[in-house]
Order: structure tokens, then sequence, then C-alpha cells
């Protein structure tokens, strides 16, 4: 049974090598498949979660910095044996009775937190646009409790791309 069996290297120099025809077919394919790999790959920028504070509406009418504001606002937590801000709890006070009790916005980085109550972000998230001026996760929200929806569309586009090739391909053979 062997014996009948051709290497497929061996006939290639019998049917002209890469020709004009095989080198065309490559560039035609490719302008084709180059728009698949952006559509799969564009879901990496698409929902990427740039960072991400609660956003606390008593703040901006106070002329307070973004770091005064997260001072006051936002709670430390540890993560990995790192010191971090939060990215989806805040303090739980009245703001507007705290910043109008101080005598001056120099005062906020001298209060003491460690009795204060935290709880989850009450009116959304701010986002730092450094590197995304706008993605999924940040015009949906998708941080947090909703963070495993950007993972979870992912999943579903390579999960689509692989059943629609299984099926396609068996239509496109008949």
């Amino acid at each position: 049974m062997s014996e009948n069996l051709i290497e497929f290297d061996t006939l290639i120099p019998h049917m002209g090598g890469c020709g004009l025809y095989q080198i065309g077919l490559c560039i035609m394919l490719w302008f084709a498949v180059i728009f698949f790999a952006m559509v799969d790959f564009n879901q990496v920028f698409m929902v990427a979660v740039p960072e991400h504070w609660c956003s606390v509406p008593a703040l901006q009418g106070w002329n307070l910095t973004l770091e005064q504001t997260k001072n006051l606002s936002i709670p430390w937590e540890e993560k990995n044996e790192e010191l971090l801000r939060s990215r989806c709890e805040m303090y739980a006070i009245n703001y507007t009775h705290l910043l109008a009790s101080l005598s001056s916005a120099d005062s906020i980085d001298a209060l003491d937190q460690s009795n204060w109550t935290t709880s989850k972000c009450q009116h959304g998230w701010e986002f730092d646009k450094t590197w995304y001026d706008s993605t999924i996760a940040t015009e949906w929200e998708l941080v947090c409790d909703k963070q495993w929806m950007g993972s979870f569309s992912f999943s579903m586009l390579s999960a689509g791309g692989i059943l629609g090739t299984i099926v396609f391909g068996y239509i496109g053979d008949k």
C-alpha cells in the first residue's frame, strides 16, 4: 500500500512550482484573511479596561484635584502584596456635609478614614483616558461585577468562529 503513495514535495516540480498563479492566489487570499484577523484582534482593543475608580458626583463642584478626590472618596486595598486604590468601592459618607465642615481643601489629606465604611460604586465609574478615549468596557461600564462580560464576548466570538468554520466548511464542500 505504501508503494503507491506519492509525496507532495515530489509533485510540486512537475506541476510548475511556484508561479504567478500561486502568488496571485496567495495575495487574493491575504486580502480576504486580513479583514477576518482585524475583526478577531480588534476585540482585544474594544474590550480593554483602562484604570477606573468610582464616580462621586457630590465632589465635582468643590474645586478638588483628581488626587484629592481619590484620597477623599476611594479606599486603599491590598492586591498581590501591593497597596492600590480600590476600583470597585468608595467610602459611604455624606461628602457634601464633610466638605462643608472642612476649613480648606488642604486638610483633606489629614482626615482619619480608618473608621469610614465602604460600599460598592453607586454612581458609575470614571475612566483614565490616557490610552483609550472609549471602549466597550467604558461605554457599558463592564467593570467590577460585570467585568466577566468582556471575556465572555471574546469567548463567544471565538466559539462562533469555530462553529462557523465547521458548518460553512461542510456546506462549502457540498
